[in-house]
């Protein structure tokens, strides 16, 4: 699948294209080598599994038009028409412009860190297996993890880097069930 690469299109899947993400991954991360060594073909995947990844969470607000795909941009106005008939309408103001910086480098960030796991996170699966502990010992050295009570949001928040995840908090909700 090709990578479709716009905020707010009806046919997006990916908030970051293979240019936007090379440059902000160079410029502003630790370990890029992972990264440097994909083909462009596997960094579009990278982008477009981290845009799963951070699509996966809840957020506050809607939706900012009724044609666009994946979860941002978002509106926050409580009262009537809260949505936007179409992409183009996409208001430029602070917020809105910290929201889309924010997103992309969550995404550039996150297609790091499947780059640098090589496209797989044990823990994560682990957890998500509902394994609640591990261990592992090579000669003298042992390691052990216990994960806790394993659930879909510790399963969700142990996916996505952290720095990734600092970046989304602002816009980020948790699950509610509302019963009359």
């Amino acid at each position: 699948m090709t990578l479709i690469s716009s905020y707010g299109g009806p046919e997006s899947n990916s908030y970051i294209d293979v240019t936007q993400a090379n440059s902000f991954i160079r410029s502003a991360t630790f370990s890029f080598d992972a990264w440097n060594a994909l083909s462009n073909g596997q960094k579009q995947a990278a982008l477009q599994m981290a845009t799963r990844v951070i699509d996966s969470f809840t957020y506050t607000g809607h939706r900012y038009n009724t044609q666009q795909l994946l979860k941002f941009p978002r509106e926050f106005r409580s009262t009537f028409p809260w949505n936007r008939t179409d992409s183009a309408t996409i208001t430029t103001d602070v917020t809105q412009f910290r929201m889309l910086t924010n997103v992309q480098q969550a995404t550039a960030i996150q297609a790091n860190k499947i780059a640098n796991d090589g496209g797989t996170d044990p823990h994560a699966a682990r957890i998500a297996s509902g394994v609640t502990g591990w261990s592992e010992a090579v000669g003298p050295i042992r390691e052990s993890v216990q994960y806790g009570k394993a659930n879909a949001t510790s399963s969700n928040r142990s996916r996505i880097d952290p720095d990734a995840f600092a970046l989304l908090q602002e816009w980020m909700t948790s699950r509610r069930i509302y019963r009359k």
